[in-house]
């Protein structure tokens, strides 16, 4: 049985992991933390904390010999674990320098970037983290949710300051036995909801943890502070994508101007490749309370007829081929 299967059949991988699992996309984890997490605390009255947590080279840190003593202990075995056992044994590096090429040399750490086993090896390797069920947690269907991972990108979520703190010290005490760095410049912390009177000082040991306003999660840029609506938390992530709708279907406009008359086919190509990526990213993180601002990029970015001046006869015609075929089907 594949390695993969085998952890899911055991329940291995931690329920918060969202990273390379079968049936979960990207926007999962977004969903819990805005639309049930965020709601959850604001309908308490309370003001849900998040630490952002950045590792540093999470993969070329991972200690080899921890790796298959964990896999050993979740009761893995067979010809696949000993054939990358096999492999990571017998890998040998050199490093070249100009034209000084070192002499090999084995690494005690270190899975591989871009190997199709690399991704559930770190999943299996963090499978033994865990926060206790606290007050202070957010329970959603009667779970509590203190943590969220796509694949080595972590949030720790929790409604008190002290309590995220101590949940931070948590995390730490696990890198420190497992050898992991954090990097507590590019880790965050942020709130959504009423801020406090006090806002305290977040550490990781003796390092600050900066406390934004603005902060990236799996591709989407969120605001945080007091919102009213989902919308005012996600308008950065709207605002950019609209930006790039627009700046990229104005390109393709310009084209005629340098080739002459742009072919239909060729057309919508172009806005398939180009606009409409960033039209379904929107539509991946949109819910219908905000469909309005998705409406307006579609519209505006690139099939504005009301706006005629502003289209070339190229994708006017577009439009209305697009309309013939829907028609006829």
């Amino acid at each position: 049985m594949p390695i993969l299967q085998w952890a899911q059949s055991q329940k291995l991988i931690l329920p918060s992991q969202n990273g390379f699992q079968k049936g979960c996309q990207t926007t999962n984890n977004i969903f819990i933390l805005c639309l049930l997490a965020m709601e959850k605390a604001k309908s308490m009255g309370n003001t849900l904390w998040v630490a952002g947590v950045s590792l540093k080279d999470a993969f070329p840190s991972v200690h080899c010999a921890t790796v298959w003593l964990k896999l050993k202990q979740l009761g893995t075995g067979g010809k696949i674990f000993d054939l990358l056992w096999l492999i990571y044994r017998e890998m040998k590096y050199k490093v070249q320098h100009g034209d000084f090429l070192s002499d090999k040399f084995t690494s005690l750490s270190g899975i591989l970037a871009g190997d199709t086993c690399s991704p559930l090896l770190w999943i299996l390797y963090f499978s033994d983290f865990g926060i206790p069920q606290s007050a202070d947690g957010i329970e959603l269907f009667s779970e509590y949710i203190l943590h969220l991972e796509q694949v080595d990108d972590l949030l720790l979520l929790v409604m008190l300051p002290e309590g995220l703190q101590q949940k931070m010290n948590l995390f730490y005490n696990w890198c420190k036995v497992n050898f992991m760095v954090i990097n507590a410049l590019k880790s965050f912390i942020v709130y959504h909801g009423p801020a406090p009177d006090f806002i305290p000082i977040f550490l990781f040991d003796q390092d600050i943890v900066p406390i934004v306003e603005d902060y990236v999660y799996v591709r989407m840029k969120l605001h945080s502070g007091n919102f009213l609506v989902f919308s005012s938390v996600a308008a950065p992530h709207y605002e950019n994508k609209a930006a790039k709708a627009h700046s990229v279907a104005h390109s393709i406009l310009h084209i005629e101007s340098m080739i002459g008359i742009l072919p239909l086919e060729e057309g919508k190509l172009l806005y398939t490749a180009c606009v409409d990526p960033h039209l379904i990213l929107m539509s991946t993180s949109q819910w219908p309370t905000h469909s309005t601002r998705y409406k307006s990029i579609s519209s505006e970015g690139f099939f504005a007829c009301q706006n005629a001046p502003l289209l070339s006869q190229c994708i006017q015609k577009l439009v209305l081929y697009q309309s013939s075929i829907s028609a006829c089907n």
